[in-house]
């Protein structure tokens, strides 16, 4: 399944793995347990135009790109 996600667009992940399509801008890559509750970012931001794979989710966990500012690709 493929999603567009437009700049900090809170989404849920009922897999353990996603694949994050290039931004223009860059972002970080933040999860929580609730779309509107507290996240928490990654360490380490994610570049422009570089791929994200992400293996290893709890099911139905919550993420947004912190940062994001255009419409990015993501496969779940």
């Amino acid at each position: 399944m493929e999603i567009l996600v437009t700049g900090e667009q809170p989404f849920k992940v009922v897999k353990t793995t996603m694949t994050v399509g290039p931004s223009a801008g860059g972002y970080t890559l933040a999860y929580g347990v609730d779309k509107n509750g507290t996240f928490t970012n990654y360490s380490e931001a994610v570049p422009a135009d570089e791929v994200c794979i992400v293996n290893g989710i709890t099911p139905y966990t919550w993420f947004k790109l912190v940062g994001n500012s255009g419409p990015v690709k993501v496969v779940l």
